[in-house]
């Protein structure tokens, strides 16, 4: 392999690395807030909401359609630092 081939491939790792890095942390006085649902055979009926302590809402997401029942949902955002309320809703009770 030659030397530019070598030098290639390490700038390329760096870049990768770098990207991976820069848009996978949260920015400061901020936190990744990461919440996985499992929803049952009726996804549809569920949902979620999540508040900061003054009711704000951060993050909602469901009802989930179109997926295979009892699959996983990622979701994940930044926040800002402080205490959350989850609140998991089931429509059919």
């Amino acid at each position: 392999m030659s030397r530019f081939t070598k030098f290639l491939h390490a700038f390329i790792i760096v870049v990768v690395f770098t990207i991976a890095a820069a848009f996978g942390q949260c920015p400061p006085g901020t936190w990744g807030l990461d919440i996985i649902i499992n929803p049952d055979q009726y996804p549809e009926e569920t949902s979620f909401v999540v508040l900061n302590t003054e009711g704000d809402t951060l993050m909602q997401g469901g009802p989930f359609m179109d997926i295979v029942d009892y699959q996983p949902q990622y979701i994940s955002t930044c926040t800002p630092i402080d205490t959350f309320i989850l609140i998991l809703k089931d429509s059919y009770g």
